[in-house]
């Protein structure tokens, strides 16, 4: 996994020790998911998540940004929708609140919310 390629080689020979912490542990991320769902090299991934992180921060750099944990303004995020949500989403019939709200431990604004929210996400992925 990417970890032996860290040990054996120096952070420094990447550039990477003066890289901030950010940008080092996005690189990282970025690595090992190319390691692990890809035949490509230990070395090789390392390369690519470091060459993600760099284009990241040129792209991005010096602005203040906020990452969103799964929805963003009232919307889903369209890569990937919560199991919770939908099962939410599925079993909301429009006049039954008081039974989703009891059942997943949510309050009406919170269900109102995932509602509207994986609607327009589905909306949205049906009109991509």
């Amino acid at each position: 996994m990417v970890s032996s390629v860290n040990q054996t080689r120096s952070a420094s020979s990447y550039g990477v020790a003066r890289a901030p912490e950010f940008l080092r542990d996005l690189a990282d991320h970025v690595a090992s998911i190319i390691s692990t769902r890809t035949t490509l090299d230990d070395l090789t991934a390392l390369e690519l998540g470091r060459e993600a992180a760099e284009r990241i921060a040129q792209v991005y750099g010096g602005v203040r940004i906020r990452i969103p944990t799964g929805s963003w303004n009232g919307r889903v995020s369209c890569f990937r929708l919560a199991d919770r949500d939908i099962s939410i989403y599925r079993m909301y019939n429009g006049r039954n609140w008081r039974d989703v709200c009891a059942a997943y431990h949510i309050s009406r604004s919170t269900l109102f919310r995932v509602v509207r929210a994986v609607h327009a996400a589905l909306h949205h992925l049906n009109t991509s």
